[in-house]
């Protein structure tokens, strides 16, 4: 009889279902009604078996890379060689003013503003070189965000808080956004790598092989390989780091020295003879212009402006390295689609009403995005 039981079914692993056959394998000539000895014996070891089903059907999805997450999909990925990326910290630049021929030590604190209005939190970085002030009154100094992430990614001029007390400067402001950061990969991302790797696996140096090798480099979130791009032995590989935007110089480095180094000798993982040459994407700034009527009772300019410039973000990170055109008409559609967008028109990307193309060595980032009440 138990041959004829599949006991990964749910419906036959309820409670009642393994009562009932509990209470068919014991001779009618006992008393089996409910309330009764053997049936308030035989009932909580029912529940308890409800659980182990359960348990046995989880383990089940946990052995399979589709059905699984977290610290099992690390295994299941672990056993070919695919590893979760770590996050990588935001590295930047901030403008120090001061007196002139004051040290600057590296290690100083620095902050953006918090707004708790907006729940916006504050986010730390470090100066990680020593700077002194020249006769111009300021300086640049490198930085890098004290806690690893995308949240290390931030605008310009939004560095200002002086964390530490220092008598030698009157100001700091970071005059360029901060770059690079990205958090931990996630299951999803985690997931697609490894699939990628067992379902197409590179083979002697082909384009999948080079994919494979620069997306494991934590940071880089898309790849484009163009095999033979200056003459036999060539390959390119064009990178896109945090955010999905061009990548840092220290990123790319990262990347180059891993695929084939600088002498490209075949004593990493490029094939000998193989001329690889690692760069970033070229950012292609995307800045639209429009009029809008909206519906004053349900919004505002200023709501609608941080909306769709938040929108179209997200619609650029989406397409980039998977799309070669930028769609007026899909900018278009997220501006119409924000509540309290009644009509818009004069919409521009760029002053143009056209479509705006890349190609595979560019990505397309969010420029100055400009909405006029109508």
């Amino acid at each position: 009889m138990s041959d004829e039981i599949n006991y990964l079914d749910e419906v036959m692993t309820t409670e009642e279902a393994i009562r009932n056959r509990m209470l068919n394998n014991i001779s009618d000539e006992w008393d089996k009604e409910e309330g009764g000895y053997i049936y308030d014996s035989i009932a909580p070891v029912a529940i308890e078996m409800v659980f182990i089903g359960m348990m046995v059907r989880k383990v089940l999805n946990l052995g399979f890379a589709q059905t699984t997450n977290g610290t099992y999909l690390d295994y299941r990925a672990g056993e070919h060689g695919i590893y979760r990326k770590e996050a990588v910290f935001a590295t930047g630049n901030i403008k120090i003013t001061g007196k002139v021929g004051a040290k600057i030590n590296a290690g100083l604190k620095i902050a953006t503003e918090a707004d708790t209005t907006l729940n916006i939190q504050s986010v730390e970085f470090i100066t990680t070189k020593d700077v002194i002030i020249p006769e111009d009154g300021y300086i640049y100094a490198p930085i890098e965000s004290t806690v690893a992430g995308n949240i290390g990614n931030v605008t310009a001029n939004k560095i200002i808080i002086l964390v530490e007390n220092n008598n030698n400067i009157t100001s700091v402001i970071n005059t360029e956004p901060t770059t690079g950061g990205t958090d931990v990969e996630n299951d999803v991302d985690l997931l697609e790598r490894y699939l990628d790797y067992v379902r197409t696996p590179g083979t002697s140096g082909n384009v999948q092989d080079y994919k494979q090798w620069a997306l494991s480099i934590p940071g880089v979130t898309a790849v484009h390989v163009k095999p033979l791009w200056n003459g036999n032995g060539t390959v390119k590989v064009i990178i896109l780091g945090g955010d999905d935007e061009p990548a840092t110089d220290e990123l790319v480095k990262k990347v180059q020295d891993y695929i084939a180094g600088d002498n490209n000798l075949g004593e990493r993982q490029a094939p000998i003879g193989a001329d690889v040459t690692v760069i970033s994407a070229e950012a292609i700034t995307i800045n639209i212009n429009a009029n809008v009527v909206i519906d004053k009772e349900i919004t505002t300019l200023e709501k609608v402006q941080a909306l769709f410039k938040n929108s179209v973000e997200n619609y650029l990170k989406e397409n980039a390295f998977n799309s070669n055109t930028i769609y007026l008409s899909k900018i278009g559609g997220l501006l119409i689609n924000i509540n309290g967008v009644l009509d818009y028109t004069d919409l521009k990307l760029n002053n143009n009403t056209e479509n705006i193309p890349t190609n595979d060595e560019q990505v397309a980032v969010t420029g100055e995005v400009v909405l006029n009440e109508k």
